[in-house]
């Protein structure tokens, strides 16, 4: 069985080229580079959906009226997963991975479950895409 990854990323090349690298690793990827449409396939699919792997910050553009509270875009992924995501589907497997290390710190003392792992876009140390993948199967093997 292959694992179904939503992938939430406002930045087309990085979010076609980390496609690319998933989809090659065998995983099924449903990917969206807003907020709205995300909320349209979850709705619908919330229960077909192995992990998220989530961006932090989207930019403005691509949010909806409910996410431009949220400091410009900066916590919308947040947002998007705590209100909406985690009502339907409160232990989904996710996978935060963005780039903005000050939002990811703050955001990682409020974590509602243990199902959640935090990759740094870029970081050597979190091991690039191999660092993804781990986190994937990590967070989807504590959640199942």
């Amino acid at each position: 069985m292959s694992i179904r990854v939503m992938y939430l990323e406002d930045e087309s090349g990085f979010r076609r080229h980390t496609k690319n690298l998933l989809l090659e690793e065998g995983f099924l990827v449903e990917d969206f580079m807003g907020i709205y449409q995300a909320k349209e396939y979850f709705s619908e699919h919330f229960n077909d959906i192995d992990c998220i792997v989530a961006d932090l910050n989207m930019s403005e553009k691509w949010l909806d009226e409910h996410e431009l509270k949220a400091d410009g875009g900066g916590k919308s992924g947040w947002i998007f997963l705590t209100e909406f995501v985690y009502s339907k589907r409160p232990n989904l497997p996710t996978v935060i991975y963005s780039g903005m290390d000050s939002v990811v710190k703050e955001i990682r003392k409020e974590t509602p479950h243990n199902c959640i792992e935090f990759i740094l876009k870029g970081d050597i140390d979190d091991g690039g895409i191999d660092g993804l993948i781990r986190a994937i199967k990590q967070v989807i093997q504590r959640g199942g």
